[in-house]
């Protein structure tokens, strides 16, 4: 089967640890970066302070304060008292393939892993680590296969270290047909 055209193969959306397409000719896209997110039950007193974005919701009759983390890298969630905070921890979804010239197309990367639950928060720092997605595969030669690259690791780490791993990398070698 011989190929006309390859089309640019999508990106994983940021925030959400998606994988990225595979690509033919150029590159694999780029894996979406992971994401934290953190909430407790608000009352009149603010327990904790950081984040990129920070807003309040009713779910089911309750209001909660949310805290969520898109920034990659390592940020800090200041807990200001004792807290108890339902979590949402994504890994950056890893990159696609780029595949071999009419031969073979690259594979879409795996999206980043997903750890979710409650822990209590002592008063003090907690760190928050967004991982990256992994860089799009790209290669100048079309008889060059290429593997895509791992999504980021996030986490939170205070008493205990909460994890959701990146994305594994695409393999390569498919025939196309």
């Amino acid at each position: 089967c011989l190929l006309t055209a390859a089309a640019a193969p999508t990106a994983g959306t940021d925030g959400l640890g998606g994988g990225g397409g595979g690509g033919q000719d150029g590159a694999g896209a780029d894996g979406g970066s992971g994401t934290v997110i953190v909430r407790y039950p608000f009352h009149a007193t603010v327990p904790a302070l950081g984040g990129d974005v920070v807003y309040d919701i009713l779910d089911e009759g309750v209001a909660y304060r949310v805290h969520e983390f898109r920034t990659v890298g390592t940020s800090t969630l200041e807990v200001l008292r004792e807290t108890e905070v339902e979590y949402l921890v994504v890994g950056g979804g890893a990159s696609g393939t780029r595949g071999q010239c009419a031969v073979y197309w690259g594979h879409g990367g795996g999206g980043g892993g997903v750890s979710t639950g409650s822990v209590r928060f002592a008063a003090g720092d907690v760190d928050v680590v967004v991982g990256a997605g992994g860089a799009g595969a790209v290669s100048q030669s079309c008889a060059v296969e290429h593997t895509g690259n791992s999504g980021g690791s996030s986490s939170i780490v205070h008493s205990v270290t909460i994890s959701a791993l990146g994305g594994s990398g695409a393999g390569s070698r498919q025939p196309n047909g």
